[in-house]
């Protein structure tokens, strides 16, 4: 994908001890990146003043620079936030800030868009590296504190601001769970303020990362910020296995990269009939087996024949077809109108012309081996020698016929004969 999201990750923190570097020490920080998609673009930051801010676990959030602040991509800054402030990393500046403020589902007034204070000094940055150093013992406090309370849920993560007055806790439960005495425990124990934040598998596996099956990084820990539910249907559409192991993803859930190429398939769906799953052909029903939407065939097969084989089909070719059977007519074949041989028993799918030319080799040495084997014609009687134009009035008769003849004539001779051995 060529966007900011795969270049960009600020789950990583490693800046100098705020004592030994100035302000210009921390105007530019240098996040982990392959390669900088956007890096060519021309600054638009003169077009809007919104600026997109990531935080910790690939948070990001929308800021407005009223102060007209000089701020580029990569730039730490400090931010308002609730009773304090917070410091991140710039990842969108102006007219691309724009873009993704007007594409979030829950857009909120101007005027309620927080602000930019400025670049995030060294005290700031300080503060911001001593807030990630202290989540870790964090979250196994807290976790000891739910075992303790005897709590159904789990603590994933915790996300502690840069001013360290207030802390959220991210956690996983299969329903509801009553935390009040929780949170009441975590004030007394970390004296900030809390803020609980259920998530679910797919935000927990962008946590911890890992590689997925493409031998990648996880888009939900490089990239992804919006974790929308995939459905069933999305493999369906595509023509994948629906109950298939290699489609969940290292959650459990089916794999965030199945919504990618959606929208290409449900668009190419649009223009397959909805009757296609059965052809009325001359020598009975075609069964539709499998479509290959992109390349627009549709796989076809004979229940009635012995081999069962599979014929690709074209889409138009398809078409003519159901139009055909719409007017009460049966196609001749599936791939042409010309009737098929009748000692073709199936179509083979790969080199159907290499075994159409072995059978027709097959039967000529069949036929010749039959013909040397057949057995030489009997030598014919004197009497068919004495009569040479008997056998030229029946010149078509055969070896079987001419027995048969002559026992006819011999009975008719055999009332009228009058020889000396009867007296």
């Amino acid at each position: 994908m060529g966007c900011a999201g795969c270049s960009f990750k600020s789950t990583i923190i490693d800046i100098k001890d705020g004592s030994t570097f100035s302000d210009k020490d921390v105007v530019k920080y240098t996040l982990n990146t392959s390669y900088d998609w956007l890096g060519d673009l021309p600054d638009t930051s003169n077009l809007s003043n919104k600026v997109e801010v990531s935080f910790k676990n690939n948070r990001k959030q929308i800021f407005r620079n009223t102060n007209e602040i000089p701020i580029k991509r990569g730039d730490i800054v400090s931010v308002q936030a609730d009773y304090g402030y917070d410091v991140g990393v710039v990842s969108y500046t102006g007219k691309l800030a724009e873009l993704k403020f007007q594409r979030q589902k829950k857009r909120v007034a101007e005027k309620d868009i927080p602000l930019v204070f400025r670049i995030a000094k060294p005290h700031e940055v300080s503060s911001w590296k001593e807030a990630r150093g202290r989540e870790h013992k964090m979250m196994v406090k807290s976790r000891q504190l739910v075992d303790e309370i005897g709590l159904d849920m789990k603590i994933s993560d915790v996300e502690l601001r840069a001013d360290q007055k207030k802390a959220t806790f991210h956690y996983i439960a299969d329903g509801r769970v009553d935390f009040r005495e929780l949170i009441k425990t975590y004030r007394r124990e970390f004296s900030l303020i809390i803020e609980m934040h259920q998530i679910g598998a797919r935000q927990e596996a962008g946590m911890v990362g890992g590689i997925g099956s493409c031998g990648r990084e996880l888009c939900c820990s490089s990239w992804r910020t919006d974790f929308d539910s995939v459905s069933s249907s999305a493999a369906r559409k595509q023509d994948l296995p629906e109950s298939s192991q290699r489609l969940l993803g290292k959650c459990g859930k089916l794999k965030c990269c199945l919504m990618y190429e959606l929208d290409q398939y449900e668009e190419a769906w649009k223009d397959i009939p909805a009757d296609v799953i059965q052809l009325d052909m001359a020598k009975g029903f075609a069964k539709k087996e499998k479509v290959d939407i992109m390349k627009r065939i549709i796989w076809y097969s004979y229940p009635e024949e012995s081999g069962n084989s599979f014929i690709p089909v074209p889409l138009d070719r398809v078409k003519e077809i159901i139009a055909l059977n719409k007017r009460g007519i049966k196609a001749e074949g599936l791939l042409a109108d010309a009737p098929s041989s009748p000692n073709e028993k199936y179509t083979d799918i790969l080199g159907s012309i290499e075994d159409a030319q072995k059978s027709i080799k097959k039967t000529i040495r069949t036929k010749r081996r039959n013909n040397t084997k057949k057995k030489p014609q009997k030598p014919q009687n004197s009497q068919n020698q004495k009569n040479p134009q008997a056998q030229q009035a029946a010149p078509g008769a055969t070896n079987g016929d001419a027995p048969k003849k002559r026992r006819n004539y011999r009975r008719k001779k055999r009332p009228g004969n009058t020889g000396p051995e009867k007296k």
